[in-house]
């Protein structure tokens, strides 16, 4: 069951990052049913909720309500697995990305600044750095200085702490200082 929810899960991103939504969605949900009748509380369901909130915010129209139910829902699957609390950083993201297509930018630098709470103390050099990297540019263009500078000032220790460069550049975060 594992893998073959993999294989759905694997084949939505790739459909997903093609450009083919509508498919896209039709093998999330498609998953998410099989999940569901494995087990109501599969942890593979987060995955599924996360992409299919992405998919709603990513809409031509906003389908805000759709994509903060398949937010919630993700969350379920946290606690009713008890997954570490790390993860949570992921559905306040995707809140961040549902305001920010809302251009709701108040609520959505409130969720973004959540998820990096979660990931502050992290070892996850990736997803530390994307949300520490998005964080930098929503400060950039629309916080105060000092909040750019407090960031920037995480941004430059987190940089000198990693022992590769590679763990950083597939976010793009190079060209901050280019």
């Amino acid at each position: 069951d594992d893998k073959v929810l993999s294989i759905y899960y694997n084949l939505g991103s790739y459909l997903f990052r093609k450009g083919l939504i509508n498919d896209a969605k039709t093998v999330y949900l498609s998953g998410m049913k099989k999940a569901i009748s494995v087990d109501k509380n599969h942890k593979s369901l987060f995955n599924f909720y996360s992409s299919l909130s992405n998919l709603y915010y990513l809409s031509q129209v906003v389908m805000a309500d759709s994509a903060f139910y398949y937010i919630s829902e993700s969350e379920k699957i946290l606690e009713s697995n008890h997954l570490d609390i790390e993860n949570y950083w992921k559905p306040n993201y995707n809140r961040y990305l549902v305001y920010v297509a809302l251009k709701n930018y108040d609520k959505a630098d409130e969720y973004l600044e959540k998820s990096y709470s979660f990931l502050k103390n992290s070892s996850n050099r990736m997803q530390k750095g994307y949300v520490l990297f998005t964080l930098l540019e929503a400060t950039k263009s629309r916080g105060s200085t000092e909040h750019f500078k407090k960031y920037l000032d995480e941004f430059i220790t987190f940089k000198k702490s990693g022992n590769k460069e590679l763990d950083i550049n597939p976010l793009g975060i190079m060209e901050l200082f280019t």
